[in-house]
């Protein structure tokens, strides 16, 4: 069993903590440097996956790796919100203690061993893309707030706010405070960006639509470079619409991902993205161009790509009868086997929520406050 030694806590006194504190951030990276022959134990826990984890030191265990004695490492379970709220202790005589949240106070130092770091690839964020159908309502965006919450979306996509340029701000709240928006009108049209204040965000550049159908915004995340699409397509054939939205994302950077959500109003493969749909459909134009548009671009529907013979909706047109899947991510088709996507229950709105969960090859860092590149 591990022990500790006969010594008073410099957590007990302001002071010495304070000393003890600038001595560990000078000392323990030198002692955890990549050469250290520390070696994690692998733990399952209900939250999170074995692999997929970092090494905390805590006060008694930073005394005893000085003394010789076994380090205790723990599994952190990696969440953007509840970094340190479940923590299990993988000492062998203690294994099954569970470490509430009133032991991060004595949380000192945080480190990723060298050989772990690839491990974090598996680290997600999610976006998630929603129809709301107006969004002036306090009432409603309550609602549309708290569920969007359970989704834990890190990035959030809403098509048909209704809302004026001067009303954006509605949206903010303690967890979004980054919104773009293209307006219309307060009727109808209307598209936003939300980017929730955990994720480490700058913007290169934006691009509005002064219709309220789309907004494109360019901006390293998690730091990688995307190139995020919101749309919202008209519900009539519009070729021109789908020209003008991807000579837009053509303009920018090659070396980005490309990620394009939204409303399209039109399904890819009406045969299993219909009800009722005839077995033969001619092809629309705009489908045409959509479907040219992704073969240049490499990309993917990746619901469908995933479900390849599913039927699953994300509207209901009372006026036809039917269910229709006019709702869908298109991404880079060399990313696809990192993502997973999920048509959510018709709620609140007449559509229903899509999300779609992609991992990342970088460690995720605090965020900070974010900034536009000139």
């Amino acid at each position: 069993m591990s022990h500790s030694p006969n010594l008073h806590s410099p957590l007990e006194n302001p002071l010495l903590l304070l000393l003890f504190s600038l001595s560990l951030s000078i000392c323990l990276p030198l002692a955890l440097s990549p050469s250290h022959t520390l070696t994690p134990h692998t733990l399952t826990h209900t939250l999170c996956t074995p692999h997929v984890y970092c090494a905390c030191m805590f006060y008694n265990v930073f005394v005893d790796s000085f003394l010789g004695n076994d380090v205790l490492l723990y599994n952190v379970y990696i969440d953007p919100d509840l970094l340190y709220t479940s923590l299990s202790n993988t000492h062998s005589s203690d294994s099954n203690r569970q470490l509430t949240r009133t032991h991060t106070d004595v949380i000192l130092y945080c480190y990723i061993p060298s050989d772990r770091t690839s491990s974090l690839s598996m680290f997600k964020f999610n976006i998630v893309a929603w129809n709301v159908h107006g969004i002036r309502s306090q009432t409603k965006r309550v609602k549309i707030m708290d569920y969007v919450s359970k989704l834990k979306a890190d990035i959030l996509l809403l098509q048909e706010t209704h809302l004026l340029q001067s009303e954006e701000k509605c949206l903010s709240d303690s967890n979004y405070s980054i919104i773009f928006s293209s307006c219309y009108n307060g009727r109808q049209r209307g598209v936003s960006i939300l980017v929730h204040k955990r994720v480490p965000f700058t913007l290169n550049s934006t691009v509005t639509d002064s219709e309220g159908r789309y907004i494109i915004i360019q901006a390293t995340i998690f730091n990688k470079l995307y190139s995020i699409a919101n749309l919202y397509a008209p519900n009539n054939e519009d070729p021109a619409f789908f020209h003008t939205v991807f000579s837009h994302l053509a303009d920018l950077s090659a070396n980005s991902t490309t990620i394009i959500g939204g409303d399209f109003n039109i399904v890819l493969n009406p045969s299993v993205d219909r009800s009722n749909s005839p077995i033969h459909v001619k092809q629309s134009q705009s489908v045409k161009v959509i479907h040219d548009y992704m073969k240049d671009f490499g990309l993917d529907d990746v619901w469908r790509l995933k479900n390849p013979t599913k039927r699953d909706y994300t509207f209901f047109s009372a006026v036809h009868k039917t269910f229709s899947r006019i709702d869908f991510f298109l991404l880079n088709n060399s990313i696809a086997h990192k993502v997973t996507t999920k048509i959510h229950p018709i709620i609140i709105s007449d559509h229903a929520p899509i999300s779609l969960s992609l991992q990342t090859d970088s460690i995720p860092k605090p965020p900070q406050t974010w900034r536009l590149n000139i």
